[in-house]
C-alpha cells in the first residue's frame, strides 16, 4: 500500500501558481524562514518566462495560507479513510453490509 502523502512545500504551489513557467528551486529546509533575498538565490527562473520572476513577499501569505488548507485537507482525508477503514473491520466482522467508502479501504 502507497504511502500518503502529508506535505505540501513551495515547488507544488509555484508549479500550480505559475504553470507556464519554468524554474529550478533549490532545496529549502524552512520555508517560513525564507526572505525576499533568500529566495530570490534558491530560486532559478527561466529567463524565456513569459512572467517575471515572483518576490516572496508578494506571495508568501497566499502560500502559507494555501499550504495549510492543504495539509489540513490531506488530514481530513487521512482521518476519513482511517474512520472509514475501522468500521468497514467491524461491519465485515458483524456480517453487514459496507459503504463504498468502507468498501474503497480494503486492500486485497
Amino acid at each position: 500500500m502507497a504511502t500518503e502523502k502529508n506535505y505540501y512545500n513551495l515547488t507544488e504551489y509555484l508549479v500550480v501558481k505559475y504553470p507556464d513557467q519554468t524554474f529550478r528551486l533549490d532545496l529549502i529546509q524552512d520555508e517560513t524562514a525564507l526572505t525576499n533575498e533568500t529566495f530570490d538565490n534558491a530560486c532559478e527562473w527561466n529567463e524565456e518566462n513569459s512572467l517575471d520572476k515572483p518576490i516572496w513577499n508578494d506571495f508568501k501569505d497566499d502560500f502559507i495560507s494555501t499550504r495549510s488548507a492543504k495539509l489540513q485537507e490531506m488530514e481530513d482525508k487521512k482521518t476519513a479513510d482511517e474512520t472509514n477503514k475501522a468500521s468497514a473491520k467491524a461491519k465485515l466482522i458483524a456480517g453487514e453490509p459496507l459503504t463504498e467508502e468502507e468498501a474503497e479501504t480494503i486492500v486485497l
